[in-house]
């Protein structure tokens, strides 16, 4: 037997194995993929999800899978990744890029070069945002099993904020269609099922009559949900170019610690630094919509008349990342490099900060702490412009003047707290915004970050505020012990 008969006997077989949609419409049967990740392919690899398999690369010759982050573990070494469906049974795959702070990562996936050619190419994912209204086909295979479902869903808001990927601006909203643990990071098809619109995140929305939708996390299996949150095509094209613009060069803004990925723990590494969620809300909910806020008042508001703080806004650790691999990126978040130099002073002593909240200045005479439960809104938080982060570093180095800022300012929250307790609630209500800016006022000069926070001419502003008359009606000597102390706050300030 000749090889070269060999040879052409290979090749025919290869030709008949080649997937259907080599000269045709793209069959989502042989484009989804299931996902697995964990330290071993000999053993239970407890990570699953989805994804879609396509072509791209210097040549267009080489095998990609797009998938959502929490679906691959972060890291190229010491974990293990395989795909597999019917058309290409198991393969090995490698980690090529991943972002958490978009939600999105790249596996890498070894094909014999007659079968890449017949995957379709990135033009498969579409441009722009689709229609409202419009019918998608959602595929992917749940947790325990090799079995593909499809579904018919409709895209109700194509642009929404209703989500909790920090670094997305929207997200798609598909109602009716099925989604559970395991079906995410997979393809969201057009209903002709020739383009993709998006990838099926791990959130979905869910509505409680009466009161506020919220975003959950999809951690266990067996559930299905039909209000899904879908990672856009056009910010899937973004992260990709980023990647195959410069391979080498590529550097996410916010990646998970790979070992407390997989221990189940959040926490995420941007550059040197690494945010770990110390406490979090068992249910693994996000609240979208309604009050947020830390400072006074009741509903929602944590502080004086709510409930503890530590409840709602808990605290994220930052510490040095030990972590120096190709995965750190630089810090690239805009308006945030004066923080940073800050917080790299303290933690290359191999220390600790804690960041319990932001303050939002909404105007001279009136600021608002705002606090979070979960590392995403943590990160959209501080990226957004407009707000401070107060951080609580070790007092160990403490001089004489940041002992006087700081016992100035448990002073004034000691008579704060002294005054809301000692006269009714509905009697205090026109002065609370006054008594939540002193709250404000006295974390400031609590913080490690006193001297920068503490602006004079706001806190003048604040002496001059209306709600001043109604606390020295109600209780007078405490009120002029408050104004005291808010007076010898502001007179530090301008002898800083």
């Amino acid at each position: 037997m000749s090889r070269t008969w060999i040879k052409w006997s290979l090749s025919f077989l290869t030709l008949l194995a080649m997937p259907a949609f080599a000269s045709g419409q793209p069959d989502s049967s042989e484009l989804v993929v299931k996902i697995r990740a964990g330290k071993s392919i000999f053993r239970s690899m407890p990570f699953s999800g989805s994804g879609i398999i396509f072509r791209s690369g210097r040549n267009n010759d080489e095998a990609f899978v797009l998938t959502s982050e929490h679906v691959v573990i972060h890291a190229r070494n010491s974990y293990r990744h395989t795909i597999e469906n019917r058309t290409f049974g198991q393969n090995t795959a490698q980690v090529a890029a991943v972002d958490w702070g978009v939600g999105l990562a790249l596996l890498k996936v070894s094909l014999p070069k007659e079968l890449v050619k017949t995957l379709p190419g990135r033009e498969i994912f579409s441009q722009g945002a689709p229609e409202r209204g419009a019918s998608v086909k959602v595929a992917g295979f749940p947790h325990e099993t090799t079995n593909l479902i499809e579904t018919r869903g409709q895209i109700i808001d194509p642009q929404s904020a209703r989500h909790a990927i920090p670094l997305l601006n929207s997200m798609i909203e598909v109602l009716g269609a099925h989604g559970e643990f395991g079906m995410s990071g997979g393809p969201v098809f057009s209903d002709a099922g020739d383009s993709v619109i998006g990838v099926l995140s791990h959130q979905y929305l869910e509505m409680t009559p009466g009161g506020r939708s919220r975003v959950h996390e999809s951690r266990t299996g067996g559930t299905a949900q039909n209000h899904l949150l879908v990672i856009s095509s056009d910010a899937a094209n973004a992260f990709m170019t980023r990647y195959f613009s410069n391979r080498d060069g590529f550097r996410a803004a916010f990646v998970r610690d790979p070992d407390a990925q997989f221990a189940g723990k959040d926490a995420v590494i941007s550059g040197e630094l690494r945010f770990e969620l110390i406490a979090s809300q068992s249910s693994g909910e996000i609240g979208i919509g309604g009050g947020d806020v830390v400072g006074v008042g009741g509903g929602d508001v944590v502080g004086i008349g709510g409930a503890s703080e530590s409840s709602t806004s808990p605290v994220v650790l930052v510490e040095r990342s030990r972590n120096t691999k190709a995965f750190s990126s630089a810090w690239n978040i805009p308006g945030r490099q004066k923080w940073f130099r800050s917080m790299s002073g303290r933690l290359m002593k191999g220390g600790s900060v804690k960041l319990p909240y932001f303050i939002e200045k909404m105007s001279d005479s009136q600021s608002r702490r705002i606090g979070f439960n979960d590392l995403p809104r943590f990160v959209r938080l501080l990226t957004t412009q407009s707000l401070r982060l107060i951080t609580f570093g070790e007092r160990s180095s403490e001089s004489a003047e940041q002992a006087r800022i700081r016992k100035a300012g448990e002073a004034l929250a000691a008579l704060v707290m002294q005054i809301h307790a000692n006269a009714p609630t509905d009697a205090l209500a026109p002065a609370l915004s006054l008594l939540d800016s002193l709250m404000v006022l006295s974390d400031a000069a609590r913080s490690s970050d006193a001297n920068e926070l503490l602006d004079p001419e706001a806190i003048r502003a604040l002496e001059q505020d209306a709600g001043w008359d109604l606390l020295f009606f109600l209780q007078f000597e405490r009120t002029v012990e408050l104004m005291k102390a808010t007076v010898e706050l502001r007179q530090i300030a301008q002898n800083q």
